[in-house]
């Protein structure tokens, strides 16, 4: 007999978000665990950075930076067959290690020189666009597919050039009439599997 073929999970099921991952994966990104793939180099130098160690740290590999930064965290369900994956978080003794003069001891300073003003430079970038994301977020709330019945939101088209979503909202009056929003709007990197961000101003 073959092997018995893994059935996918249903939409929505219980302990899950759509077809995506786990309530619990989804709690795990958010307190900024990830899978070992996900772990991008410009995320690792970002985390040593917020945990105490040196942008310098960007003069190491990918390879090394995840071997020496990341450390287990916990497993979770993901994708639509509901396979069990693991989940890294930097540990923070590891980062706080990587100083300027740790870095420069052990690959020396004519390689971190050479690395050190375009790291800066490129971390500084990253660290303002998450600040224009916050402040994005602060003044939006998450709809999510699955939580709020008395919200729909209607994606109307998906535009040619940039292939942003164009969506709208429908809510529900206190009488349980229902009323579209006279405003569409794009959602581009905002938009998310567990739902979308919508304008606050939306949902007064």
């Amino acid at each position: 007999m073959g092997r018995k073929r893994k059935e996918p999970v249903s939409y929505d099921q219980a302990g899950y978000l759509g077809w995506s991952m786990s309530e619990r994966a989804v709690e795990a990104y958010d307190k900024g665990a990830m899978p070992w793939s996900k772990w991008t180099k410009s995320a690792l130098i970002d985390g040593v950075i917020k945990l105490g160690g040196s942008v310098c740290c960007a003069a190491f590999t990918h390879d090394v930076l995840r071997k020496r930064c990341l450390k287990y965290d916990s497993w979770h369900h993901t994708s639509l067959y509901a396979n069990p994956t693991n989940f890294y978080l930097i540990d923070a003794k590891a980062a706080a290690a990587m100083t300027e003069e740790a870095v420069r001891a052990e690959l020396g300073d004519a390689k971190v020189d050479r690395i050190k003003e375009r790291a800066v430079l490129e971390a500084t970038k990253r660290a303002e666009k998450r600040a224009e994301e916050d402040a994005f977020k602060a003044a939006h709330v998450w709809v999510p597919y699955n939580k709020l019945p008395e919200h729909r939101i209607e994606v109307t088209r998906i535009t040619k050039k940039s292939k942003k979503r164009v969506v709208r909202v429908h809510s529900l009056d206190p009488s349980g009439n229902e009323i579209v929003s006279t405003e569409e709007f794009e959602q581009d990197i905002y938009y998310d599997k567990r739902g979308f961000l919508i304008p606050k101003s939306e949902l007064e």
